[in-house]
């Protein structure tokens, strides 16, 4: 889409699996940089532990460009990138907002695009995983003249010392937000809707503290999962206990002093964004939500029932995992879709009460594995025993489920392994209405963690 833009991040992947969709092709899988190739990626998984590591540490660091590069970095230019490649046509809706995997699969069953408020650019560096202090120091400097050339974007620079602790010690984290409608975007909605037609505003409320650094410059020491914010920035026996596993000098970080909070880095939503919507004129609804994971429930069952409405019948549920996703596939193969966000026991938390109460012939699951086993990690027997609640077939898709969490080759290998577990496929079922979709929720909505706000101005 954009070399700009870091190919393992969850916005851009989604993104792009949704384009793909919206062109009735399956999604070939994340590639997490161009210079490891997808087929030499499938055979990482029989090198040794401690070299896929340094594989998994480098790789992504491959695409980024140097930290002067980001003065040169023009988000009106991305924004252009991302409204193409979706196909010429107008359509009834159009999403816009918080990064989601179930909403992409939500917007798949409508046929809709999504412009996504946030994207992730990374900017190589070396830099000790557990030196909080200098990434923020160096983060100010990388981002000044950003800054000054992109008025209208916010940058909320991350650090999670657990879950990217591979990643983070070759790359910084640069979360780039529009806090304004770019013009591409403005015109893709003015050519694009349908007369009639609505935006669907993804806003997720989760916010996390920060360090601000300047104006536009928030520092997040650590991210959503198991690992409190809390724990981050004061420690907890745990985190002296993951510290002392991954041979730190330290038993806890030394975080900047926070200032507040801000909407969370990879997944919260800045409403000024929203007020340059409503200025459009343009029908607007919210789904507003708390936790990224809250739309996953409603969407599993807006998919069956969405089935059942087409006269399809499915018996397959698809658990999938963080950018680990092919909309296409799974609505050709009469799936319904759980996403979660991440590999984490609060993930698995909420995929067990979900599981409790629904039943499926099988059941398919793919996990996003990251390199190393943070705090929270979850088993692969673990898995299987959730999943078992809903289902009497289990399987995993793409997952080596030796090598796993240290499992470089699933991000490319769940995407063949798809087809294969999900068989056969058939004739997508006809799209999705917009009426159809309000009409269903106005009839569960109590059953649901977010609220759909019809017609508001901002």
């Amino acid at each position: 889409m954009n070399e700009l833009l870091a190919g393992f991040d969850s916005g851009t992947t989604m993104l792009s699996s949704l384009k793909h969709s919206l062109r009735g092709e399956p999604f070939g899988g994340v590639v997490p940089t161009r210079y490891v190739p997808a087929k030499l990626l499938q055979s990482i998984n029989a090198l040794p532990d401690d070299l896929r590591k340094w594989i998994y540490r480098t790789a992504g660091a491959g695409d980024a460009p140097r930290s002067k590069a980001l003065a040169n970095v023009s988000m009106e230019h991305i924004a252009e990138r991302i409204v193409e490649g979706f196909p010429d046509r107008t359509f009834p809706a159009i999403a816009v907002g918080s990064a989601n995997g179930a909403l992409i699969h939500l917007c798949a069953a409508l046929g809709i695009p999504w412009l996504p408020q946030t994207l992730l650019v990374t900017a190589k560096r070396d830099m000790h995983p557990d030196d909080l202090m200098g990434d923020a120091v160096w983060g100010e400097e990388a981002v000044h003249e950003f800054l000054s050339n992109n008025p209208d974007v916010a940058v909320h620079q991350m650090h999670d010392p657990v879950q990217d602790r591979l990643m983070v010690a070759k790359v910084g984290y640069f979360r780039m937000k529009y806090l304004r409608l770019p013009r591409p975007y403005r015109r893709f909605i003015r050519e694009r809707l349908e007369p009639g037609g609505c935006i669907l505003l993804s806003d997720c409320s989760f916010t996390w503290p920060v360090s601000q650094r300047s104006d536009r410059h928030f520092f997040q020491v650590g991210g959503y999962g198991t690992t409190t914010p809390e724990e981050y920035l004061y420690g907890s026996e745990r985190v002296r206990e993951f510290l002392k596993s991954q041979e730190a000098d330290v038993e806890e970080w030394d975080a900047p002093d926070i200032d507040g909070e801000q909407p969370e880095a990879e997944w919260g939503f800045v409403h000024s964004l929203a007020e340059d919507l409503a200025r459009m004129d343009v029908p607007m609804h919210r789904i507003r939500f708390k936790s990224p994971e809250s739309l996953s429930p409603f969407v599993a069952d807006c998919y069956k029932h969405w089935y059942s409405l087409r006269g399809c019948e499915t018996e397959s549920l698809l658990v999938d995992c963080f950018a680990n996703i092919d909309p296409q596939t799974t609505f050709q193969a009469r799936a319904v879709p759980y996403w979660l966000v991440f590999n984490t026991s609060v993930s698995a938390e909420r995929l067990e009460h979900f599981c409790r109460s629904r039943s499926f012939k099988r059941a398919r699951l793919i996990l996003m594995a990251n390199g190393l086993e943070g705090i929270g990690a979850v088993s692969i027997a673990r898995w299987r025993e959730i999943v078992s609640k809903a289902a009497g077939q289990v399987a995993f898709v793409g997952v080596d489920e030796k090598a796993y969490p240290n499992d470089p080759a699933s991000f490319v290998s769940y995407a063949k392994d798809l087809k294969d577990k999900l068989a056969p496929l058939r004739d997508p079922p006809r799209l999705l209405q917009v009426d159809e979709l309000q009409e269903f929720f106005s009839g569960i909505s109590d059953q649901y963690l977010f609220d759909w706000e019809r017609n508001v101005s901002a």
